[in-house]
């Protein structure tokens, strides 16, 4: 069969058998052959012999040519990666060029949205930290993303938990009574040190109480609300032009996902969020562009070296 038959009887299995809107199937369709005519134009002429350099080189082509966003190209390489599945159990030999990319790269997107490292950093600039109720609000998000900590775990947080010293964080009440220590970067450290000293706070005052700059009043006890946690996200986004709903439990998914990108395996990220199963994790790791094309470089890296060696 050729590259547009292969293709025709791919978009009918997944018809048949995930039933897929037509929308989706149409798009799954426009993604398959313009991956076919990718390749025709590289002189390849079977879809079945495309490598993993040859996604790498449609990943770039799509950025810099083509200007097509992240989440774009992300769900053509899930689309691509079932594609090439189907190809390998129904009409192979044949090989995966996207089978290096796992499997949970094609979780739906609700599960999976995450604030981009360029839109974390743009939500930290529109704070003013000479004023301290600013200040702690900077340092709440630069600590919820750097740490990974639910929203709850970041509100009943009290100083006797975190070793300014030691650079260590240790979460007593985390979700099924699952405790862990948590290791603080230079800037965050720095950042908790200097919050620290501007603030009147004993060893059980909460480390985000509603009142801050308590010493006109007295050490304050009170731990920020759930509603005042959620504006303080809200309204940061909103400042930078960020129209989705930021949450703490998306910058969960950030800092797994940008971790995730930065080649931290998934069981070590499993067991920074406190999760106790694989699976848990997974669910928030979004496959970006930037993961993807890590693990497409390693790859051919890995095959390259292999051939050499034999």
């Amino acid at each position: 069969m050729n590259s547009s038959n292969l293709i025709e009887s791919y978009i009918e299995y997944i018809r048949k058998l995930r039933n897929y809107s037509r929308t989706t199937l149409s798009t799954c369709n426009v993604v398959c052959r313009r991956w076919a005519e990718f390749l025709e134009d590289r002189g390849i002429s079977d879809v079945k012999s495309a490598r993993s350099e040859h996604v790498l080189a449609w990943i770039d082509k799509r950025m810099k040519k083509d200007g097509v966003c992240d989440r774009t190209i992300e769900s053509e390489l899930c689309t691509l990666r079932t594609f090439h599945e189907y190809l390998i159990h129904f009409h192979g030999p044949s090989s995966n060029p996207c089978g290096c990319l796992p499997e949970f790269i094609c979780k739906p997107s609700l599960e999976q949205d995450y604030v981009s490292v360029d839109e974390i950093f743009l939500m930290l600039e529109t704070f003013d930290t000479s004023n301290i109720f600013n200040f702690r609000s900077y340092v709440i998000i630069a600590l919820l993303w750097s740490t990974g900590l639910r929203n709850t775990e970041l509100r009943s947080l009290q100083w006797q938990d975190v070793d300014l010293e030691e650079a260590t964080l240790f979460v007593k009440k985390g979700k099924g009574n699952i405790q862990r220590q948590l290791f603080l970067n230079d800037r965050i450290l720095a950042d908790l040190k200097e919050y620290r000293r501007q603030i009147l706070a004993g060893p059980q005052t909460p480390v985000f109480c509603t009142y801050p700059n308590s010493k006109r009043s007295g050490v304050c006890d009170l731990s920020l609300s759930n509603k005042q946690l959620l504006d303080i996200l809200k309204n940061a986004a909103r400042q930078v032009g960020i129209k989705r709903r930021v949450t703490a439990q998306m910058l969960r998914h950030s800092f797994a996902t940008h971790m995730y990108e930065a080649g931290v395996s998934v069981d070590d990220i499993g067991q920074m969020m406190g999760h106790a199963h694989r699976t848990e994790t997974t669910r928030y790791i979004h496959v970006s562009v930037a993961a993807a094309q890590r693990l497409l470089n390693d790859h051919v890296f890995h095959n390259l070296h292999y051939r050499e060696d034999t």
